[in-house]
């Protein structure tokens, strides 16, 4: 392989010029966050001839395929709009002209809205378009088809496919689609004509298979009763058996096998490492005690780098932004190179050719969409850095605010991480309102970049706090269990004791502050509506939020199964302290309601009982039910209404 130091110099006068570009100063206009060819996700082919392109234009999503030697001949290959009910995910090449895209979609059963995926192949010339499945009904077949669990390199007219068929209800077998059980089938599925062979009956408790990246299924995970349970076919065997080391581990000490290592009886597992998730290295004949590949002192791993292969690349991790550490020298130099010439931006390696010969990347920052690139590492074109697209081209001629890493001191003497972003211009002059913007989760966390909503928000004017709050993951075990089934507790405390630093730093107007919450951040700004005793906040908007958790701990067991239902929590009494739709007489501020109709995550049943709760208080308040979307607004219609809905309360409710 070409030495990197050899285009090195190339690949930074590129990125330097990529930076150089002259900053806007006027914050963009909601219609420049819809406008122009928006690229979602790019893939690039086995031979490095053909670019897929997953793009949204003018509200429509479509596929598309470019010569990269022709760029002008990019032609569209599927097209797909919202009231079809399917959107693209992704989309991968199978092989050098066939190419693979997962499809969500929505279905009505049993009063409910469902998601459930399916898998289309399509030619790079746009023929020969397959729906590679069968057409179950959402609850009695696989809701979800797409799940590749190897894409056999070695037999590019195939994948393994993991397909949940369940039983017919007699404990017998059924291939015309009986009632999912919750464990796979494992098919070779040609991508050409559909047809598949099944490689692997389900085997309880496995209920995900993961392959060695040469197409042999060597580990499973499953569950029996709350308890994860790992097997392993070991190299050379076909009996599964269960991998006892992992098992013996306590709980803080719990390893999970991700992926075999080539040619091998070991596995890269994650796990505890001094309080953090690291990458271990398992013995999959239990004969030797697991081994630390990676731990970062402060922050959780996020993810392994693997090759198609399994081969080891490097490790993701964030601590104020995402960062990406190689093991690959050669990666690694070049990783570098560009991050020194890019402008404070980050950089992600979305998809590559054998042996990392293209890569296809994509930078992000806080004050610049995604752009995606091509970089070509030998041949002619070695060093070679060539744009594809932005995500949001219609904002690159606007300003786009700051997103700035924080720490605050909580109450109990916690020093929380966060961020702040104040707006490139001021509503009405003078210290701009502020937007407390708890995340979603609990159990997620707010990363640096690119983000349409607070960018959105920063371009009314306003001042935008985000907190990594107790629960959040990212952090250690210690920073996640402290706020395990205490919704209502310590991370409010925390909410509300960074708001208290801002003011107290003089970052915004303290008569002029609103919480606005998306999911859990939408649970949270019901719960701050409620407890608003010293009226620091003046309003509250609540997106897809949740106001009953013991309702929540109902739906979740239903659908998401027990563990999800006890990270809740058990106490009932605490539940109901917690929960804001039984105290909807307090609230004592402007309130917003904002869900779509189609919400399976969490049910839209929230928002309407928590606005007849307000109803037969006497409280008023708005409630925008948005139809036909779910906890996501993908669509642009309806992002646009959630953004101009949201938009007009916050002037109404914030002006000076």
């Amino acid at each position: 392989m070409r030495s990197v130091l050899r285009f090195a110099p190339v690949l930074l006068l590129l990125a330097a010029g990529i930076a150089s570009a002259a900053q806007p100063v006027t914050p963009p206009p909601l219609d420049a966050f819809f406008a122009g060819l928006r690229v979602r996700q790019v893939s690039i082919s086995p031979d490095g001839r053909l670019l897929a392109l997953n793009i949204v234009q003018d509200g429509n999503f479509g596929v598309f395929v470019q010569e990269r030697s022709a760029p002008q001949s990019i032609k569209q290959v599927a097209a797909f709009k919202g009231e079809d009910g399917f959107l693209p995910q992704w989309c991968r090449w199978a092989n050098n002209q066939r190419l693979l895209c997962s499809l969500r979609g929505l279905v009505q059963e049993m009063g409910l809205s469902l998601p459930i995926t399916r898998l289309v192949s399509v030619n790079a010339d746009g023929t020969d378009l397959k729906v590679l499945g069968k057409s179950y009904r959402a609850v009695s077949g696989d809701m979800n088809q797409d799940r590749i669990v190897d894409w056999t390199q070695d037999k590019p007219d195939t994948v393994l496919i993991a397909i949940d068929e369940g039983s017919n209800g007699e404990g017998g077998r059924t291939s015309n689609g009986g009632y999912s059980d919750g464990y796979p089938d494992i098919y070779e599925l040609n991508v050409n004509t559909g047809e598949r062979t099944l490689v692997q009956q389900e085997n309880p408790p496995i209920q995900t298979f993961i392959s060695d990246g040469k197409g042999n299924l060597r580990l499973g995970v499953g569950t029996r009763k709350d308890n994860t349970v790992y097997m392993v076919r070991r190299q050379g065997e076909t009996e599964w058996r269960e991998l006892t080391r992992i098992k013996a581990f306590q709980k803080t000490d719990k390893l999970s096998p991700i992926a075999i290592i080539p040619d091998s009886n070991f596995a890269y597992a994650t796990g505890n490492h001094e309080g953090r998730d690291a990458l271990w290295k398992v013995d999959l004949t239990d004969a030797t005690p697991p081994t630390l590949v990676y731990s970062h002192d402060q922050v959780d791993l996020s993810a392994p780098l693997l090759d198609n292969g399994n081969r080891l690349v490097g490790v993701t991790f964030e601590t104020d932004k995402p960062q990406t550490l190689f093991f690959d020298k050669e990666l690694g130099a070049i990783y570098q190179a560009l991050l020194k010439g890019l402008g404070g931006r980050t950089l992600t390696i979305d998809d590559y050719t054998p042996n990392f010969s293209t890569l296809v990347i994509h930078t992000n920052s806080d004050t610049e969409a995604p752009v995606f690139y091509t970089l070509d590492r030998d041949g002619s074109n070695g060093g070679k850095l060539t744009r594809i697209g932005s995500s949001a081209p219609g904002l690159a001629s606007y300003a786009l605010a700051e997103q700035k890493p924080i720490t605050y001191t909580s109450r109990d003497g916690k020093t929380v991480p966060g961020y702040l972003t104040l707006p490139v211009q001021a509503a009405g002059g003078g210290k701009p309102p502020l937007i407390v913007m708890p995340h979603g989760g609990p159990y997620a966390r707010d990363s640096w970049g690119f983000d349409p909503w607070l960018q959105y928000l920063a371009s009314q004017g306003y001042a935008v706090l985000q907190m990594q709050f107790r629960a959040s993951t990212g952090y250690g075990y210690e920073w996640f269990d402290s706020g395990f089934r205490d919704w209502g507790g310590l991370p409010y405390n925390d909410v509300i004791d960074g708001t208290k630093w801002a003011l107290a730093e003089g970052y915004a107007d303290p008569a002029r502050v609103c919480v606005v919450g998306a999911s859990y951040g939408g649970y949270m700004a019901l719960l701050i509506a409620t407890r608003n005793a010293d009226k620091m906040f003046r309003c509250s908007i609540a997106i897809s939020g949740v106001s009953d958790l013991i309702d929540l701990k109902r739906e979740t067991t239903n659908t998401l199964g027990e563990v999800t239902s006890r990270s809740i929590g058990t106490d009932d009494k605490k539940l109901r302290d917690d929960s804001p739709r039984g105290r909807a007489s307090q609230v004592n501020l402007p309130l917003m309601l904002i869900h779509g109709d189609r919400d399976y995550t969490v049910q839209v049943a929230q928002t309407k009982a928590m606005d007849a709760a307000l109803k037969s208080a006497g409280k008023p308040h708005e409630t925008v039910i948005i139809k036909g979307t779910d906890h996501y607004f993908l669509m642009d219609t309806h992002r646009r209404q959630w953004f101009s809905t949201m938009g007009e309360f916050l002037k109404k409710n914030l002006a000076p």
